[in-house]
């Protein structure tokens, strides 16, 4: 049952893997253990396949509130990613000015910072010249 006033039910594909894991501040175990339960990384990333990360980094919300996806977080999946499945290219993107074009959160949050360190791309979808906006049949949205 949706926590969501008048939200409808959206039913869950019997085909999605899902692994939820209780926090003890240990993103690699973490990543791990979720990965281990559901047949392990290397099943789903192959040597020499580009990887994108779609990160949430909109507006001006602070990742540790919850609303944004942490760059620690999405900074151990990269190492686990290099590690285990030696991927051609690692991109982490999403389309930041949604909200606030005149926000910077890619430097703000420290995306920019943590790409360059594991030396990934990191991508503003919302500057792309090749982005489409793209109709999905039957979908569902939660009107919180």
């Amino acid at each position: 049952m949706s926590n969501f006033k008048n939200a409808p039910e959206i039913p869950i594909p019997k085909q999605s893997n899902v692994f939820i894991s209780e926090g003890n501040n240990k993103l690699a175990t973490l990543f791990k253990n979720g990965f281990d339960a559901l047949g392990g990384i290397e099943n789903y990333v192959k040597p020499g396949q580009t990887v994108l990360i779609k990160i949430n980094c909109v507006g001006g919300n602070n990742p540790t509130t919850g609303g944004n996806t942490d760059p620690l977080m999405c900074e151990a999946l990269i190492k686990m990613l290099k590690e285990k499945c030696q991927p051609g290219r690692i991109v982490v993107g999403d389309e930041t000015d949604t909200i606030r074009s005149d926000f910077d959160a890619f430097g703000q949050w420290g995306w920019r910072a943590m790409c360059e360190r594991q030396g990934v791309e990191l991508d503003d979808m919302s500057k792309d010249p090749d982005y489409v906006d793209v109709e999905i049949d039957n979908a569902l949205y939660c009107n919180t």
